[in-house]
C-alpha cells in the first residue's frame, strides 16, 4: 500500500522542484491543484502533486538549483533570510513608487492584508472588507493588489464592490481592469494644482471608505454593440492574423484591440497614423459609436457592419446561412479620400473581405493535407473538389464570416477558456506612443441644451462653482454668473445654465472672446516638446535646508498668482508663430470683477470667478478624459445598455436617477501647452525679478517669506499693492520652525499658533492640528 502523503512532505517535494508553496499551504490530494511561484520561469502557476510527478517522470522538470544572490561577495550566506512569500512580493512591485516608499514594517503590513484579500476573494462569496482610520490608505493600495491578482481568475462574475465612506454615503463600483487601473491613480499621480474633473469623484470618495461590501453577481454583456478580441485560437495552417485571430497568445498583436488591427493592416494607413490610435484608445474594448470621432480624426470612411447570427454549427442544408446584417457609414464624405470596411462578428472587429480558401479546403481539412499531391501545392486551399484522378479549383473563396464559422465548426477555431478570455481582458495596457502629431485650429461648439437635464432639473455642482452651493441658491448664484458673462460682450451669447463645469465655460468664454483666433490645438511629439518645456515653480526652504527664524517676517503672495502672468497665447500650427494677446484683456476684466464682488461681500461669486480664470491655462495641458461622468434617469437601464465599460455608479433619494461612470474607450488628445509654456515662462520671470531684490527664507509657488526690511524695500519699489501682478501680505509671524517644504509650524503676530503640518494620506494632504508645537520648534533648532 503506497505510503500516505503528508503537508511536509509534498511541500519538500515541490520546492526540490522549483515550486514555492505559500505558508498557510495545506495538502488535500494529489489532484488537488495548488497556486505557487514557479522560480525557475519567474511566474505563478497551478499545479498539483499528480502533475507534478508526472513532470518529474517524463523528465519536463529537474531538480531545481537555487542561485545564490551572493556568489563572489565576502558574506555569509547562512546568515541572509530566506526568499520568503513576502520578499518575493515585495520584489514584484519595486517599481510601484508608492508601496516602495514605505519600510518594511508598513510593507508586511500590507502583504499580510493583501493575503488575507485574495483568500476572501477567491472563496467568491460575498464578502466586506474593512478599513481601520490609522492604516486605510495602506489597506485600500493591498486590497486593489489583490483585485489584480484574484480579478483575472475569477471569469464567471461580475465583482461589484459597494463602498461606504465616513459619512455613510454609498457608491458601487464594478470590479474590472478598467477600475483597477484608475484606483491606481490614487497611489501614482502627484497632480495637485490641476483642473479638477469626473475622476475626483471617484478620488474623494475612495480615500474616505469605511467598508467595501464585495458582491458576486451574474456577467452582463450589456445592450451596447461593442468589439474586444477574438476569443477563438487557429489550429489550422490559415493565416488570420490580418483579422485579428491568432495560432496562440504569444504571437505579435494578439493583446492589440481587434480594431487597430484591422486599421493596421489594411495598409490605408502611415505608420504615424496607427500609433496615434493606439495612443488614443485606451481600451481593448471600443464601442461602435466610437467610430464617428475615429473617422474625423483619421479622416477616413468607415463601411461597419454588425454580423447578428449566432455561433452554432452549420448544417448542410442552412450551409449560405450567414445571419442578419445591419450597416452604419461614418464619414461618408471621406469616401473619396479613403475607405473601410469593417464587420463586426461576435464582438470582434474585422476586414471583411473575400480570402483564397474554399469551402472545400475546411470541409475536407485533414484529407487533403495528407494526401501527397497537396501538401506543397501552393493552390491547395482553394480545391473546390478532387478524387484519386483529378481535381480543380474554386475561382473565388469565401468571405470571412463564413469562414470562420466553417472553421469553428471543423474545430480548426478553438474556443479559449472564460479564464483565458478574463485573463487576456485584464492584461491590456493601453500603450502610449510617441508619434509627430497633428495639430488643428481650436474650435469650441455652442453647448447644446440638453432637454433630459432641463425636464429632470439637474443641478450645477462644485464642478461648476467651485464650492457645493445650497439647493435652493443654484439659480441666484447661475443668474450673477451670467451678468459678469454678459458685460464681457462677446462675439455670441453664452448661456451658462447649460454648463456643469466651470472650465468648459472658460473655455467658451475665450473662444467667444477671440483668444483663440489663429490659436492651435497639438497632439504627439509636437505637444510632448512644448510640455517638458513647461518649468512649474517649486516650493523651497532657505539653501534647501531646515530653518528657524523668531524675528518678523513676512509671508507675501502675489495678486492673482498665475493669472498676473498671463500676456498672450501663442499662435501658429507649431504653436511659435506669433501671438494673440485678447487673453491679457479678458483675464483683466474678469480681475475687476472679482475684486469687484469680493468688495461687495461676495465671496461665492468671487470664488467661481477664480475659478474660471485659474482654469484657462490648466486646462490647456488637461489629463486625457478617461472617465465619463455621467447623470441618468434610470441608473440601472444605463448599466445594462453600457455594461462593459461601467466602472461605477452611485443612486439619488429616489434610487432610481444618478450618476454612472464609464470608462472612455477612445480618448483623442489634443491640447494647447504653448499657452501653458507662455504663463510659466513669464510667471518665473516676475518672480525671479523680486527675488533678485529681497532674501527669501521659503518660497511656496507664488508666495514666499521675507523679512520686515526687505518688505518695506518692496514697498518702496511699488512691488506692493491690491492691483494684479502686485504683492499683499498673508501673514506675518514672529516665530517660525520650517523642517521641510511642506512641513512648518508658525506664531502669528497675534500670538496665536499656525500649523502646516501635511499628512500623507495616498496622493492627497490633510492639515493636522493635533502637532506638538514645542516638540517641532525643537526638533528643527536641533537639525
Amino acid at each position: 500500500m503506497p505510503r500516505r502523503l503528508n503537508r511536509d512532505f509534498v511541500k519538500r517535494e515541490f520546492e526540490k522542484y522549483g515550486y514555492t508553496l505559500p505558508p498557510d499551504f495545506t495538502y488535500t490530494n494529489n489532484s488537488t491543484t495548488y497556486r505557487c511561484y514557479d522560480e525557475a520561469n519567474s511566474r505563478y502557476v497551478s499545479i498539483s502533486y499528480k502533475q507534478l510527478r508526472y513532470k518529474v517522470e517524463h523528465g519536463i522538470r529537474q531538480e531545481y538549483a537555487y542561485p545564490n544572490p551572493f556568489e563572489g561577495m565576502e558574506i555569509n550566506v547562512e546568515e541572509t533570510k530566506p526568499n520568503t512569500s513576502f520578499d518575493r512580493w515585495d520584489n514584484a512591485r519595486k517599481d510601484d513608487a508608492f508601496i516602495s516608499s514605505y519600510g518594511r514594517e508598513t510593507k508586511e503590513m500590507m502583504f499580510n492584508y493583501f493575503k488575507d484579500s485574495i483568500k476572501k476573494l477567491m472563496k467568491k462569496q460575498d464578502v466586506t472588507m474593512n478599513f481601520d482610520e490609522h492604516d486605510k490608505i495602506f489597506q485600500l493600495k493591498s486590497f486593489i493588489e489583490a483585485c489584480k491578482v484574484a480579478g483575472p481568475m475569477i471569469a464567471d462574475k461580475n465583482i461589484r464592490l459597494t463602498i461606504t465612506d465616513a459619512d455613510g454615503r454609498i457608491a458601487y463600483r464594478h470590479l474590472s481592469a478598467e477600475t483597477l487601473k484608475y484606483l491606481d491613480i490614487l497611489f501614482t499621480t502627484d497632480e495637485f494644482d490641476r483642473v479638477h474633473d469626473s475622476m475626483d469623484d471617484v478620488v474623494d470618495n475612495i480615500l474616505d471608505v469605511v467598508k467595501i461590501d464585495v458582491e458576486f453577481v451574474e456577467k452582463k454583456q450589456g445592450k451596447r454593440i461593442i468589439a474586444e478580441f477574438f476569443p477563438y485560437l487557429n489550429k489550422s495552417d490559415i493565416d488570420l492574423r490580418r483579422y485579428g485571430i491568432f495560432k496562440s497568445q504569444n504571437e505579435e498583436g494578439f493583446n492589440e484591440p481587434c480594431l487597430i488591427q484591422a486599421f493596421k493592416t489594411s495598409s490605408i494607413f502611415t505608420e504615424d497614423e496607427i500609433k496615434m490610435l493606439k495612443s488614443f484608445i485606451k481600451t481593448r474594448a471600443v464601442a461602435q459609436t466610437e467610430l464617428r470621432e475615429i473617422s474625423e480624426l483619421m479622416k477616413v470612411h468607415i463601411h461597419c457592419k454588425k454580423w447578428h447570427g449566432q455561433l452554432t454549427a452549420l448544417s448542410s442544408k442552412r450551409s449560405n446561412d450567414t445571419g442578419k446584417t445591419s450597416h452604419v457609414d461614418f464619414g461618408i464624405e471621406y469616401k473619396a479620400l479613403r475607405s473601410i470596411n469593417l464587420i463586426i462578428f461576435n464582438e470582434h472587429y474585422m476586414l471583411n473581405e473575400r480570402l483564397n480558401v474554399s469551402e472545400g479546403y475546411i470541409k475536407r481539412y485533414e484529407e487533403i493535407n495528407k494526401d501527397n499531391r497537396f501538401k506543397n501545392h501552393l493552390r491547395k486551399m482553394m480545391l473546390l473538389k478532387f478524387d484519386e484522378k483529378r481535381y480543380s479549383f474554386s475561382k473565388k473563396g469565401l468571405k470571412i464570416i463564413k469562414l470562420i464559422k466553417l472553421m469553428i465548426e471543423k474545430n480548426l477555431l478553438v474556443r479559449m477558456s472564460d479564464k483565458e478570455i478574463n485573463k487576456y481582458s485584464y492584461d491590456f495596457k493601453a500603450q502610449t506612443l510617441e508619434f509627430d502629431g497633428k495639430s488643428r485650429e481650436v474650435f469650441v461648439g455652442d453647448k447644446k441644451d440638453s432637454m433630459f437635464k432641463r425636464l429632470n432639473k439637474v443641478p450645477q455642482t462644485k464642478h461648476f462653482f467651485g464650492y457645493k452651493p445650497e439647493d435652493d441658491e443654484i439659480d441666484d448664484r447661475l443668474n450673477e454668473i451670467q451678468e459678469v458673462v454678459d458685460r464681457l460682450k462677446l462675439r455670441k451669447n453664452i448661456n451658462v445654465k447649460l454648463y456643469y463645469k466651470f472650465s468648459e465655460l472658460m473655455q467658451k468664454i475665450m473662444y467667444e472672446y477671440g483668444c483663440f483666433d489663429n490659436v492651435f490645438e497639438l497632439c504627439g511629439v509636437n505637444a510632448k516638446r512644448i510640455r517638458d518645456e513647461c518649468i512649474f515653480p517649486k516650493t523651497r526652504t532657505f539653501n534647501d535646508k531646515p530653518f528657524y527664524s523668531n524675528q518678523k517676517l513676512y509671508y507675501i503672495d502675489l495678486n492673482g498668482a498665475y493669472m498676473s502672468a498671463i500676456k498672450y497665447i501663442p499662435t501658429g500650427e507649431n504653436g511659435n508663430n506669433g501671438v494673440n494677446p485678447q487673453i491679457k484683456d479678458l483675464i483683466e476684466k474678469l480681475y475687476k470683477e472679482r475684486m469687484k464682488a469680493k468688495e461687495k461681500g461676495n465671496e461665492k461669486l468671487a470664488r467661481t470667478l477664480k475659478f474660471l480664470m485659474n482654469s484657462c491655462w490648466g486646462y490647456s495641458i488637461k489629463r486625457p478624459k478617461l472617465i465619463k461622468h455621467k447623470y441618468t434617469k434610470n441608473v440601472d437601464n444605463y448599466i445594462e445598455t453600457y455594461a462593459p465599460f461601467v466602472i461605477g455608479y452611485n443612486y439619488n433619494e429616489d434610487g432610481i436617477s444618478g450618476f454612472v461612470d464609464t470608462v472612455n474607450s477612445f480618448v483623442p488628445h489634443y491640447t494647447i501647452p504653448q499657452f501653458a509654456r507662455s504663463v510659466l515662462i513669464e510667471f518665473n520671470k516676475i518672480m525671479n525679478e523680486v527675488k533678485q531684490l529681497v532674501t527669501v527664507y521659503y518660497e511656496n509657488v507664488d508666495a514666499i517669506l521675507i523679512s520686515e526690511s526687505d518688505y518695506n524695500k518692496l514697498v518702496k519699489l511699488g512691488y506692493v499693492g491690491n492691483e494684479l501682478g502686485k504683492f499683499k501680505i498673508e501673514h506675518i509671524f514672529t516665530e517660525i520652525a520650517i523642517k521641510s517644504s511642506k512641513r512648518y509650524v508658525a506664531t502669528l503676530e497675534d500670538g496665536s499658533k499656525f500649523y502646516h503640518v501635511p499628512k500623507r494620506s495616498g496622493q492627497c494632504t490633510c492639515v493636522q492640528n493635533d502637532v506638538d508645537y514645542d516638540e517641532f520648534v525643537n526638533s528643527c533648532k536641533r537639525n
